[in-house]
C-alpha cells in the first residue's frame, strides 16, 4: 500500500497457499468493486494446467487503511483470470476466466448476480487451436448492450462480439489491432471513451517494448493519440484503474527475472489523446516494487556501450556444437521421453541451457539465433526462425550469454541473455527433436549434457 500517491510503498500482504508446497499463486489482480470493497484476485494451481486451475479472491473491506482487514480467501470459478472483472449495465459482475489452450471455448465469461457470492459460467468463445495462446481476454460493453471480447493469440489480438449477453460467442477472429503475443489492457473510462494500452503504435507490432496509451471515442473503431509510458524492451502486462478525480494509473512489469520491477504510470485521458503531457499530471516509471523470492536475481544485460552508442553489429557467422551428437527421441528411448530434464550447454565459462518438462516424444523446435547482433530465440514447427511464434529479440551483445527455456507441457517460458522474452503456449508439444540454429553472428556450444531436472 501507498499513502503518498505512489511515492513509497509498503508490503502488507503475501499470498502463499502452501508455503514450500507445490501450489502456485500467480497473476494477481486488484479490483475495486462498486460496493467499495477491494478484491485481490489470483490464479492458483499446481503447474500450468489451466483445466485444474482456480480463480481465488480475498475481499478487503478497508482498502483505505495502511494495513487492510480481510477474511478468508474464496474460490470463485475454474480456470485462470488475468484481467479485471467488469460491471455490466444490468448490475451483473462478469469476469474473464480461461482454461488456456487446453480446451475448446476456453475464453469464458463467468457471471455473478449477487455481488461476487456465487459465479456461473454463462458462455465461452472458441479460439482456433492453431492460434491459441493464454487468452488473457477482456470484455467491453457497447452502448447497444453487445459485449466485445478481445483476446491474446499467436498473431496478436483477436476479437468476438456476443449479442445475447455472453451466452454465445462467434469463433475468435483477428482484430484490426496489430500486437505482439502479450497481454494488453482495455477499459471504458468515466467519460465513456475507451482506453487501450498496448505495445507500440496502432499500426505496428514492436514486441514487448514501447507501452503506449490510446483513446477511442467511437467504441474501438478508431484510436487516437499514443502517450509513451515506457519505451524499454522488457516491459509487459499493463493493468489499470481510473480514480474518481479522473487520474489513470497503469501498473506493469519490467525485466521479470533481472530487475524484477513493478512500475506505475499516471496520466489523464487528455494526455493519452494528445500523445503528450498536456495536463501536467503525467508521472512515469514510478517504482512500486522490486520483486523478491524465487530464483536469484540476474544482472541486466548490457545493451549499449558506456557512451550510449549501440554495441557493434556482428556479421553473419556460423553455429558450432563441439562434440555434440544428435539423438532421435521419436523411438521412445531418447532424452525427450515423458520426463523432466535440465539441458545444460556452455560456451566457455558461461552456461547456456534450457530447462524443460518435455511431454510425449519431445517438444517443438527450440532455436537460438543472432541477427545483426540481436539475439532471437524461436519455436518453429518446421525449423527456422519464421515457422513459429518468435521470442522478442534482445539488443546486441559481443560476449557470452545464457538462454533458459522452461517448456512445461504446452507452456513456453523463455529467458534470453537474462532477459525475460516471452511466456506463451505452443500448438504442438509432440515434436521429435530440439534444433539449435543461428542466423548471423557466431556461437559455439560446448560441454552439452542432459540430466533429469528432478535431480538438480
Amino acid at each position: 500500500t501507498s499513502a503518498d500517491n505512489g511515492r513509497t510503498w509498503y508490503e502488507v500482504l503475501v499470498v502463499d497457499p502452501d508455503e514450500g508446497g507445490p501450489v502456485r499463486a500467480f497473476d494477481p489482480e486488484l479490483w475495486l468493486a462498486p460496493d467499495g470493497n477491494l478484491f485481490v484476485i489470483w490464479a492458483q494451481s499446481i503447474g500450468h494446467n489451466g483445466k485444474i486451475s482456480g480463480v481465488w479472491s480475498l475481499k478487503i473491506s478497508s482498502p483505505e487503511e495502511a494495513v487492510p482487514r480481510y477474511g478468508q480467501p474464496e474460490r470463485w470459478t475454474d480456470g485462470v483470470m488475468m484481467c479485471k472483472p467488469l460491471v455490466l449495465s444490468t448490475g451483473e459482475w462478469v469476469l474473464p476466466a480461461s482454461t488456456w489452450a487446453s480446451t475448446d471455448h476456453s475464453a469464458k465469461m463467468a457471471v455473478s448476480t449477487d455481488r461476487g457470492k456465487t459465479w456461473t459460467v454463462r458462455g465461452g468463445c472458441n479460439v482456433p487451436k492453431d492460434v491459441r495462446s493464454a487468452d488473457e481476454h477482456m470484455f467491453v460493453e457497447h452502448n447497444d448492450g453487445s459485449l466485445w471480447l478481445l483476446a491474446r493469440t499467436r498473431y496478436g489480438i483477436g476479437e468476438s462480439v456476443s449479442t445475447d449477453r455472453g451466452k454465445t460467442w462467434p469463433e475468435l477472429k483477428p482484430s484490426a489491432i496489430p500486437h505482439t503475443v502479450a497481454r494488453f489492457f482495455v477499459r471504458r473510462l468515466d467519460s465513456g471513451n475507451l482506453l487501450l494500452v498496448k505495445h507500440g503504435p496502432m499500426d505496428q507490432d514492436v514486441g514487448r517494448s514501447q507501452l503506449m496509451a490510446f483513446i477511442s471515442t467511437d467504441s474501438g473503431k478508431s484510436w487516437n493519440g499514443g502517450l509513451m509510458l515506457d519505451e524499454r524492451k522488457g516491459v509487459s502486462y499493463p493493468d489499470g484503474q481510473q480514480t474518481a478525480d479522473g487520474l489513470i494509473r497503469i501498473i506493469y512489469d519490467f525485466s521479470r527475472t533481472g530487475a524484477r520491477h513493478i512500475l506505475m504510470a499516471a496520466f489523464r485521458e487528455e494526455d493519452a489523446a494528445a500523445g503528450k503531457d498536456v495536463s501536467g499530471a503525467v508521472n512515469l516509471r514510478q517504482l512500486v516494487s522490486e520483486g523478491s523470492g524465487g530464483r536469484e536475481k540476474k544482472a541486466e544485460p548490457v545493451r549499449d556501450a558506456a557512451d550510449g552508442e549501440a554495441l557493434r553489429k556482428q556479421t553473419p557467422g556460423s553455429l558450432h556444437a563441439d562434440g555434440f551428437k544428435t539423438k532421435d527421441a521419436s523411438n521412445g528411448d531418447g532424452p525427450l521421453k515423458d520426463a523432466d530434464y535440465l539441458w545444460q550447454m556452455s560456451d566457455g565459462s558461461n552456461a547456456i541451457g534450457s530447462v524443460g518438462s518435455l511431454k510425449s516424444s519431445g517438444a517443438v523446435q527450440f532455436g537460438v539465433a543472432l541477427e545483426q547482433s540481436e539475439r532471437l530465440a524461436s519455436l518453429a514447427r518446421g525449423g527456422g526462425v519464421g515457422g513459429g511464434p518468435q521470442i522478442d529479440a534482445v539488443g546486441g551483445l559481443d560476449e557470452s550469454f545464457k538462454v533458459d527455456i522452461i517448456a512445461r507441457h504446452d507452456i513456453l517460458d523463455a529467458e534470453v541473455a537474462e532477459f525475460r522474452s516471452v511466456t506463451t503456449r505452443f500448438w504442438n508439444p509432440k515434436g521429435d527433436r530440439i534444433r539449435l540454429f543461428i542466423d548471423g553472428g557466431s556461437v559455439t556450444f560446448r560441454n552439452i549434457r542432459i540430466r533429469p531436472l528432478k535431480d538438480t
